[in-house]
């Protein structure tokens, strides 16, 4: 991954000077209300408006990226499952009883299956293979479900949840776009933003109809995005028609609303503008095969789910999501806790018009590559929504990945304490990601970049998508933790706006994965696009990326989302249906990192870089080496302060241990059942909590 050091960037101006010129920006912006150019405030209408503006010599204006989401939002989640409800019935393991209560109802055409408040134990994976079922919890705050060490994924790439819902343990039903028999061909080209074109014969199509339109990769979007050695996931030349790899390719799963001649017209905008003369554009059928054909409404609601370590994986390595949906359309999670999660918490793969809402992800057990500490993941699907969710103290917070992804909006999320930097968008190409009214914490950042061929499969990038009010807590973290690090693809465009508490980067082009040129933004002037530097190529430096209002605070509306949501669907955001009149409310999620910005952390229950990312020690170097919950091993951090006359003082509970005259401080905890906490700061705190 890339990684801004605190060397080479923070300090040229000390982290002193960076945190003060952070508080100084905030206090001289105030709380004064402002509106973006790009959504003006319409006194005639009484609505935000989108308004399309001229800078840098191109066009800028906003997608609607209100077209998200179950149902795109325009119902609320689960409200189509048939009211028929099947109470488990057990203590303890329930597997056996949850899995025959799922089979019945699918079975039957759907219904709900309820888990009543108490815990539970899952020894193994649960299937929801079927339209139409809705599995329910008392609420997060009610139902726990417990995941023993036991547990083992039934498949060898260990991409499968506790609940697995969209398909069968180890059935494959990837192949809805690239299996499935051919409808018609796109003539010509689709606009960006438009929901009509024209196809060579509408003979076959109605109205009502689902469609996948997808067009594939070709030369030189390959050749201009990726190195030779990763045209096609490791293929070397060009594939014959029927062995492209279905992840590289534009995907868009859409309804028929309209057939007047050979003009079709669909539900939902395509975010980015195609030509079928780089490739062609077919229409594609994706309920066929049956076999491979995508399912529909069904979700998981109202539990929390907690791991215990295990080893169920790959090679050795922890196996298991906490919920995954895949192959599914108008699915949902709402109000799932899901804590200690072996590869990812809650995984979308494969899946369109999804909603994750009111969920939140805490710790991980495996910080490493191949995909391991994820928390919410968004992985070649289309239209998503994650809706005011929580991350904490995983590899990444939210992440969104592959070609197919497009429309993928993330309004309302909080992420803290990332251990590789924060927030992201990963690999493929993707288009339309938004992350809107989005908080980063305890030293998480973000990063939208074009990286050519540095990572597997290559192609990591974003084409086109919109950061809205965006805020950090102005601490920084590991890799580009606490920083903005924005560098779409050449042919693309990103608008960042309103973004306050982080630092904002506006990167040049990209050699073996990092930048050649870096260049911070700031100011809170009027729309501009960062300096042209050096020779064309990859990345922001071509001018596109428009920034607006980076470091002033105000900007209204909070949310675009919600704005242009309630726009097109009076009221805004449906909510939860659940089935049968019961629905409890989803408990309020609540960061369990302790909050005292004048201390740092270090804290047997929570990852040892929390120290650092917790952090206002202006003068402290933190190394945490050995971070892993390892059976045996040791959490442990050295703290330095030689730059500061006072040394460091530290205090365990309540008395001091170190003089002013010492200058390190070296902590070992081992795994225990006991929480260690340890609060380390420059004077002793006034009412600072005993431990």
């Amino acid at each position: 991954m890339f990684w801004i050091s605190r060397h080479s960037v923070v300090r040229r101006a000390g982290w002193p000077g960076v945190l003060l010129a952070v508080a100084a920006s905030l206090l001289s912006a105030g709380a004064q209300a402002w509106t973006s150019e790009l959504l003006p405030y319409d006194e005639v209408t009484g609505r935000y408006e989108p308004a399309e503006i001229s800078v840098g010599g191109r066009r800028w204006r906003l997608a609607d990226y209100s077209f998200v989401g179950y149902d795109l939002s325009r119902g609320p989640l689960g409200n189509q499952v048939p009211c028929s409800v099947v109470e488990v019935d057990g203590q303890g393991d329930i597997t056996g009883a949850l899995q025959a209560a799922i089979h019945k109802v699918g079975r039957a055409g759907g219904g709900v299956v309820r888990i009543p408040a108490g815990t539970f134990t899952l020894s193994r994976s649960v299937a929801v293979p079927y339209d139409n079922v809705s599995v329910e919890g008392a609420g997060s705050a009610r139902t726990l479900i417990d995941v023993p060490a036991g547990y083992r994924v039934s498949e060898g790439d260990a991409r499968e949840g506790v609940f697995t819902i969209g398909r069968d343990l180890g059935e494959w039903r990837l192949g809805w776009w690239d299996r499935s028999p051919v409808l018609a061909d796109v003539a010509g080209s689709i606009p960006e933003q438009s929901r009509s074109f024209q196809v060579r014969s509408a003979r076959g199509l109605r109205v009502g109809q689902w469609v996948v339109a997808v067009q594939y990769f070709w030369p030189a979007l390959v050749r201009a995005n990726s190195g030779p050695e990763h045209r096609w996931g490791g293929e070397s030349g060009w594939p014959a028609e029927g062995k492209s790899d279905r992840q590289f390719a534009f995907v868009y799963l859409r309804r028929i609303t309209d057939i007047s001649g050979r003009n079709v017209t669909v539900d939902a905008p395509f975010p980015i503008a195609l030509d079928s003369a780089n490739n062609p554009i077919r229409l594609r059928d994706p309920s066929r095969p049956a076999w491979a054909g995508l399912r529909a409404n069904s979700g998981v609601s109202g539990l929390a789910i907690r791991f215990e370590d295990n080893s169920g994986g790959v090679g050795g390595r922890p196996g298991g999501a906490g919920v995954l949906i895949e192959a599914m359309r108008d699915a949902w999670v709402h109000d799932v806790h899901v804590r200690n999660f072996p590869r990812q918490g809650i995984l979308v793969s494969h899946a369109a018009r999804v909603t994750v809402s009111n969920s939140a992800v805490f710790d991980m057990q495996d910080d490493g590559g191949g995909g391991y500490g994820y928390g919410f993941e968004v992985f070649a699907s289309q239209n998503v929504l994650l809706y005011r969710n929580h991350a904490e103290e995983v590899r990444h917070g939210f992440l969104v990945q592959r070609a197919p992804s497009s429309m993928v909006v993330l309004s309302g999320n909080t992420s803290y304490a990332s251990r590789m930097g924060g927030d992201d968008t990963h690999f493929g190409y993707v288009q339309a990601v938004l992350f809107d009214n989005h908080r980063l914490g305890y030293g998480t950042g973000l990063h939208m970049l074009e990286r050519g061929s540095h990572s597997g499969g290559a192609y990591e990038t974003v084409f086109s998508g919109a950061l809205w009010n965006v805020r950090g807590d102005g601490r920084l973290g590991g890799w580009y933790g606490g920083n903005v690090l924005l560098n779409p693809a050449s042919d693309g465009a990103l608008t960042a706006t309103g973004v306050t508490g982080l630092a904002t980067y506006d990167l040049g082009p990209s050699r073996n994965g990092l930048p050649t040129e870096i260049a911070r933004i700031d100011g809170a002037g009027q729309p501009r696009v960062g300096s042209k530097r050096g020779a064309p190529g990859i990345g922001a430096f071509d001018q596109n990326v428009l920034y607006e209002g980076i470091g002033r605070s105000g900007l209204e509306p909070t949310s675009l989302f919600e704005t242009q949501l309630a726009n097109r669907v009076p009221g805004g955001f449906p909510g939860f249906a659940g089935g049968c009149e019961q629905s409890p409310e989803a408990a309020p999620v609540q960061p369990s990192i302790p909050a005292h910005p004048e201390s740092l952390i270090f804290d047997s229950d929570h990852l040892a870089n929390v120290a650092i990312t917790g952090s206002h020690c202006a003068d402290c170097e933190v190394d945490a080496t050995e971070r892993n919950h390892t059976p045996g091993g040791a959490e442990s951090m050295k703290i330095t302060m030689d730059d500061h006359p006072d040394g460091v003082g530290a205090w365990f509970r309540g008395a001091e241990f170190l003089t002013a005259a010492d200058k390190a401080l070296s902590l070992w905890v081992y795994p225990t059942r006991d929480d260690i906490r340890f609060r380390v700061g420059l004077r002793r705190i006034a009412g600072l909590p005993e431990y």
